[in-house]
């Protein structure tokens, strides 16, 4: 038997594992940064800015753009049961992650000033 004709026989492991190596990295870099292939939505800024109810309050709405073809957002919160609410201005970069300023000069009671942090690949799931 030549050695050639082994040859495919004796890599079909290797080329195996090599693919799921792959997979694997593809799968990790899209759960940490879903939004270079999803890109950024006001439902997803929103769930990500509220964190699981950091905020305390029900996003109004999604998040807007303030201006088409920019990376400023703007997002209102609404706290429970009440009419109060908090307007936060955010930047996104490319990657999804955002830092948030609060609109207007009032002390919203409980509302952080600045907050930051990157939409995740469970942000893009409406209703978690």
């Amino acid at each position: 038997m030549r050695l050639d004709s082994l040859l495919p026989v004796l890599l079909f492991p290797f080329k195996s594992l090599l693919l799921l190596a792959l997979l694997l990295v593809a799968l990790v870099a899209f759960s940490l940064r879903p939004n270079v292939v999803l890109g950024t939505d006001g439902g997803s800024l929103a769930r990500s800015l509220n964190g699981g109810g950091a905020l305390g309050g029900i996003p109004s709405k999604d998040c807007r753009k303030t201006d088409p073809g920019s990376a400023a957002w703007r997002c209102t919160f609404w706290l429970r049961g009440g009419s109060e609410g908090r307007g936060y201005r955010l930047t996104v970069d490319w990657k999804g992650c955002w830092s948030a300023r609060r609109m207007g000069n009032g002390s919203a009671a409980g509302a952080p000033s600045e907050l930051s942090g990157c939409v995740s690949a469970l942000d893009h799931l409406p209703g978690l």
